[in-house]
């Protein structure tokens, strides 16, 4: 099997076999050269497109912009919509995170939302004083501290999800359902190429 690679200067030694044909481009739009690689199992074809580049880059017109620009015009969206309900955007995550079940210790939710005990501490200390949660310690282990939602609590993670579902179907005003399909396969595709270039770093320092 070969490989083609951008044109360099390389020793006579690994220059190409002819008889061995190649299929995998390095980078986008520049010379290609083959280098004969042995293999048992041959790897299918990998081709990069390359949708932008450098001497022409427009930042307005990139895709990472573009999802930044949306993602910042939805939570002021949705922040907006909460301040309604009487709730900051440090208020109704942890609220609906409990009501899901996903935490019901300062810890496990300070986990989940990737932020430092202190600052959890503070935030369900506004939560217990709004009355919207209370601390129960645990009849099992008196060192644990559950979080529970108080009927407050309750009432207000029920206007959570529909507050969120109005704001996404706002944003998705005069989008077809197979149009609206696709642009979540494209986004979640997006998301494993960005998993999968975090796994090739771990690999590299490994």
């Amino acid at each position: 099997m070969g490989i083609y690679l951008p044109e360099q200067n390389l020793p006579e030694q690994i220059l190409p076999e002819p008889s061995l044909p190649c299929l995998l481009t390095a980078r986008c739009q520049e010379p290609l050269i083959k280098i004969s690689v042995i293999a048992m199992n041959p790897p299918k074809p990998i081709r990069r497109t390359c949708f932008y580049a450098g001497e022409s880059y427009d930042m307005g017109a990139s895709m990472g912009h573009l999802l930044f620009q949306l993602m910042t015009s939805m939570k002021r969206e949705v922040d907006a919509r909460m301040a309604d309900l009487g709730l900051t955007d440090a208020q109704w995550k942890p609220l609906w995170k409990i009501k899901l079940g996903h935490a019901d210790t300062a810890f496990e939710l300070a986990r989940e939302m990737s932020i430092d005990a202190g600052a959890m501490t503070r935030m369900l200390d506004r939560l217990a004083a709004k009355g919207l949660i209370e601390r129960v310690r645990s009849e099992t282990d008196r060192r644990v501290v559950h979080l529970r939602l108080t009927a407050e609590g309750e009432a207000a993670a029920e206007h959570i999800p529909h507050v969120l579902a109005d704001v996404n179907n706002d944003f998705l005003r005069g989008f077809t359902k197979p149009e609206w399909t696709q642009l979540k396969e494209s986004l979640q595709r997006m998301l494993l190429n960005a998993q999968a270039l975090q796994e090739e770093k771990a690999e590299e320092t490994e």
